[in-house]
């Protein structure tokens, strides 16, 4: 049985629908991420779960309760769903200090000094803030603050944590250490956990599985393995990492194999893996990642998928190279390792993986 289980919910602001006939469900000690950009649905979604919203249609549910029902008339408030979140704006009190922050929700509640403390000290040793309990809330870093915001919303022990982009706020390299040092906090707790990010790299790093949102609706959910290797809609394809899209004619299929000839790259061939629903003669779109590409500087012994380019900009990154290439009116991205060093204007060899191309209808 789902831990959390949202049916056919809906959301609307005028005639804008934010969240379209949704239907997931996560599972107990699950990260589950919500990824798309901006206007997706994703941190409206996540305001229903909350309580913050109302559906207009479906049902929201936890553990078997019925938090939210348009059908049955059923709002549960958010103070009442044992639910703790965490926003982009971590919002700590300045003239607090770190332990005054993350106790005063308890205070409120009329629990004794000796109850808060020991929950404050309690999970400011688990967020890494023990020593920093005195600490104004002026003199505090970016990740220091973002640790505040999730003190306070773990010291009430809830039973679903949410967070909307909690790492936003943070520089690149700050960003990708909370990263790490958040899913090894969530595995500790055991917490279940809903993660609102437009950032990819943070869905493929803390997520158990990634629902990836656009317009409104799930375009495709699954683990983080899965939507990058295998993604079922161009849209996915699109906003997880860099791809190549190449537009082609089917020539013919055989022996599950599909031939094709790309219409943009001066009718250079393609071969890859049939799709069920294309046949030949159709116009598609044969997309292929950057680190898909190998590049050779000189030719190969092999004629599949090998193309002749001409190098347009070589960037060096330290640990690795990135290419465009041209053939014809055709611009490749690839990736390749230091070791291959390929000049502006220089003539290089693509070779495309078969079994790692996509092909779409277009």
């Amino acid at each position: 049985m789902p831990y959390l289980e949202i049916t056919n919910v809906t959301k609307t602001y005028g005639p804008v629908t934010a969240v379209d006939h949704i239907s997931f469900s996560v599972e107990s000690g699950e990260m589950f991420t919500l990824l798309g950009p901006s206007g997706c649905g994703k941190s409206t979604t996540l305001r229903l779960i909350a309580g913050l919203e109302q559906p207009e249609t479906g049902e929201i549910s936890a553990r078997d309760r019925v938090l939210a029902s348009a059908e049955a008339k059923i709002f549960i408030p958010p103070e009442k769903r044992g639910m703790g979140m965490v926003f982009q704006s971590y919002a700590v009190w300045p003239h607090m200090t770190v332990f005054e922050n993350v106790g005063y929700g308890l205070k409120l509640r009329g629990l004794s000094r000796a109850v808060i403390k020991e929950k404050v000290s309690h999970i400011l040793d688990l967020v890494g803030l023990y020593r920093l309990e005195d600490r104004p809330g002026t003199l505090l870093s970016g990740g220091q603050q973002q640790r505040v915001a999730l003190a306070r919303a773990l010291v009430f022990e809830p039973e679903i944590l949410l967070l909307d982009e909690p790492l936003s706020n943070l520089d690149a390299k700050l960003r990708e250490q909370m990263r790490i040092e958040l899913k090894a906090l969530q595995q500790r707790v055991g917490i279940t956990t809903i993660y609102v990010t437009h950032d990819q790299a943070e869905a493929m790093v803390l997520s158990d599985r990634v629902a990836v949102m656009n317009g409104g609706r799930i375009e495709q959910l699954a683990s983080p393995s899965q939507i990058y290797e295998n993604p079922q809609t161009k849209f996915v394809v699109d906003f997880i990492g860099k791809v190549n899209h190449i537009p082609a004619k089917v020539l013919e299929i055989v022996s599950g194999q599909c031939v094709l000839t790309a219409t943009d790259a001066d009718q250079a061939r393609i071969e890859c893996q049939a799709v069920d629903d294309i046949r030949t003669g159709d116009s598609v779109i044969a997309s292929i990642r950057p680190q898909d590409i190998t590049i050779h500087q000189a030719a190969s012994g092999t004629e599949t998928n090998v193309w002749r380019c001409s190098v347009k900009t070589a960037a060096y990154y330290g640990d690795h190279m990135e290419y465009q290439l041209i053939l014809g009116s055709q611009i490749i991205e690839a990736f390749s390792s230091p070791s291959v060093r390929a000049k502006p204007g220089e003539a290089a060899f693509v070779q495309l993986d078969a079994n790692s191309i996509k092909l779409w209808k277009s």
